[in-house]
């Protein structure tokens, strides 16, 4: 079986194209059983399309897939369950809930760095490098001005170092850890990331191309350029 996963927040008009597109790619290529999921992370539901359908000269069809929407999800419902995944949903939800109001996003993201260091987290024995990735990922996905995060850095500070120590956690495993290197680690670190998306990007643009998407389509769905597009067409 493979899975098929999209993540979607605006809307675009391609979506549902670009999800049948990948279907029958998938299944020309490998001939096996496909699970299509879209993720949709933004707050308007209008445009959280669930189907694709083609109609012309008497040729139809129509191909469902499933969605999945973050802005739909039930609060109390994630904070009840013990699947750990759960406050990577929640933390799509805060986002959503509180848009630019920095304050608010002060609160969500301290909720959901003690969520994370619960008995009930401690209890499932989860590995180490699994709460680190929550704790990275709720740091980048919930980001507040430098001042602010580091009042909310001095007030989770004593509670990381008291409650981590159970789970085999340091500093350098939390979001803290970042408040503890030096100018040129950090800068190095935010380089690499910056760097590693834009390769993961061009690199869909490069085979996107290859399949002979136009420019605008590929621009769309990557995010670069069309100066960028270009600039890969006559590389390759």
């Amino acid at each position: 079986m493979y899975v098929h996963i999209e993540v979607q927040g605006d809307y675009k008009k391609i979506f549902p194209k670009r999800m049948f597109q990948s279907f029958y790619r998938i299944m020309d290529l490998y001939d096996q059983r496909i699970y299509a999921l879209a993720l949709f992370t933004g707050e308007d539901a209008k445009y959280n399309a669930n189907l694709f359908h083609y109609e012309f000269l008497g040729t139809e069809l129509t191909y469902n897939y499933n969605t999945y929407r973050i802005a739909s999800q039930s609060e109390t419902t994630l904070l009840e369950s013990e699947n750990p995944f759960a406050l990577a949903v929640l933390a799509g939800l805060y986002v959503i809930k509180s848009k630019k109001n920095v304050d608010i996003k002060y609160q969500y993201k301290g909720k959901l760095m003690r969520l994370l260091l619960q008995d009930k987290m401690i209890n499932k024995e989860m590995k180490r490098e699994f709460i680190q990735k929550l704790f990275v990922f709720i740091d980048h996905i919930l980001r507040l001005p430098e001042e602010t995060e580091l009042k909310l850095v001095n007030e989770m500070k004593p509670i990381i170092q008291k409650e981590a120590v159970q789970m085999g956690l340091s500093m350098k495993d939390t979001f803290l850890a970042k408040y503890y290197m030096k100018e040129g680690e950090k800068k190095g670190i935010e380089l690499g990331i910056k760097e590693g998306i834009k390769e993961g990007k061009v690199e869909i643009a490069v085979r996107l191309l290859g399949r002979g998407e136009s420019a605008d389509d590929v621009a769309e769905i990557t995010g670069l350029t069309l100066e960028e597009i270009e600039r890969i067409k006559d590389r390759n």
